[in-house]
């Protein structure tokens, strides 16, 4: 894919993580005060803010042509460690990392995105059925079963 070395890849990956779930999320605050609140807005905002995320990690992969492991391996810790400096720096309770699973899924699913994209523009070292597509669906079913037992243990 590229030449950079991974530390670069891993780093920009991680700092996307830190800031644009959480972030996003953060800014998603003001939205009640740019439109009049209704209950669709409680619908569409937080899938919004989903596809946002997913179309971001996407972005991501493809825009830079990272390596999917280090879009992976640096987006998904990155964001755990950016909904806890959120947590941190503004004052989130607990109830916050619900919504970091949800992230997680996204960029799960943007991550697997960009995967699929590189997969039919380019050659790539794997079987038809790739090892990354089994790691992206146990991730996707680790990051839904997070909020379920948050809620149900």
């Amino acid at each position: 894919m590229s030449d950079r070395p991974a530390a670069v890849e891993l780093t920009s990956a991680f700092g996307f993580g830190v800031l644009v779930p959480a972030g996003s999320l953060f800014l998603l605050r003001w939205a009640p005060a740019l439109a009049p609140a209704s209950d669709a807005l409680s619908v569409v905002l937080p899938l919004a803010w989903l596809l946002l995320v997913a179309a971001g990690t996407a972005l991501l992969g493809v825009g830079l042509d990272l390596e999917t492991g280090a879009l992976v391996g640096g987006s998904l810790p990155g964001t755990l460690v950016g909904f806890w400096l959120f947590a941190v720096l503004v004052g989130w309770s607990f109830v916050m990392f619900a919504p970091a699973a949800f992230a997680l899924l996204a960029v799960v699913l943007g991550a697997w995105a960009a995967y699929e994209r590189t997969r039919r523009h380019r050659p790539v070292d794997e079987p038809p059925y790739g090892t990354w597509r089994h790691v992206f669906g146990a991730l996707a079913l680790v990051a839904l079963a997070i909020p379920f037992l948050l809620i149900f243990a």
